[in-house]
């Protein structure tokens, strides 16, 4: 398609630009596109070569472009395997390392609409115990996202990959549509925070950083958040990326589950 065409050469163009890579968009592309239009048709330009003067012309529409190219792909459970390994492994292991501790520390970092930092709050339920708390920090840059978080009421189709038992267990139905338990709602934290420029308060044993800034960003930008998030991590804590993501070169981490894109800071790092 022509205007399929117009787009990629458009994006291919812009993105670099602003520290992003086309390799992550390509699958996504027409959500991207589709803002685009939406707001060309905003300011009333009609083609992708005006709007590339339009941008040129005025720095500050490269705002508006960026948040254009937000993607937000989001859903309870996403990845299994992975959730299974924090239930089964993950989770007991850091337990265990922090025996005198009494709560331990998580951030989700682009949690988008919230199901991400939730589903880790079921699955500390589900390990049930007594003598540690689980405190999670969520952030996105999207205030729409979060307030939608903070609600905590979503579709079925969200939930479609949680287990049958969880939906009965940890949701309220009304009118179909689910309603999160207020008990998962109180150990989170949600901040609007774009982790380009800031990052919540740490430390942290556990960090989510998934189909983000290791899918969109450039590599430059890849390492330099690497760098800030393992500041903020507590020796022996866990890392986890998305299963398609690959991690930089970092002398901070080391693999804990390779397969999963799961890794562990370095006690020995400073």
């Amino acid at each position: 398609m022509k205007g399929d065409e117009e787009c990629v050469k458009f994006l291919q163009w812009c993105l670099p630009r602003m520290g992003l890579r086309w390799k992550g968009f390509r699958k996504v592309r027409r959500q991207v596109c589709r803002r685009i239009s939406e707001r060309k048709a905003e300011l009333s330009i009609a083609s992708l070569s005006d709007y590339q003067d339009y941008m040129l012309q005025n720095p500050s529409e490269w705002t508006h472009l960026r948040h254009c190219c937000r993607v937000t792909i989001s859903r309870f459970y996403r990845d299994r395997a992975i959730f299974n390994a924090l239930r089964w492994e993950v989770l007991p292991s850091l337990l265990k390392s922090h025996l005198h501790v009494r709560s331990l520390r998580a951030w989700s970092c682009g949690c988008a609409s919230g199901e991400e930092p939730y589903t880790l709050g079921m699955i500390w339920e589900q390990l049930a115990y007594k003598e540690c708390t689980l405190e999670i920090v969520a952030t996105d840059t999207d205030r729409e996202l979060l307030r939608r978080a903070e609600v905590g009421v979503y579709g079925e189709s969200s939930l479609r990959g949680l287990p049958g038992i969880w939906k009965d267990r940890y949701f309220e139905v009304r009118e179909g549509q689910y309603r999160i338990q207020d008990s998962l709602r109180t150990p989170i934290a949600w901040f609007e925070q774009d982790v380009l420029n800031e990052t919540p308060v740490g430390p942290f044993d556990l960090v989510l950083c998934r189909y983000l800034v290791f899918t969109y960003y450039g590599l430059d930008l890849q390492e330099k958040i690497l760098s800030r998030i393992a500041k903020l991590m507590n020796p022996g804590g866990a890392l986890i990326l998305g299963q398609t993501e690959e991690l930089p070169m970092s002398e901070a981490f080391a693999p804990w589950i390779a397969p999963l894109r799961i890794y562990g800071r370095r006690k020995n790092d400073t």
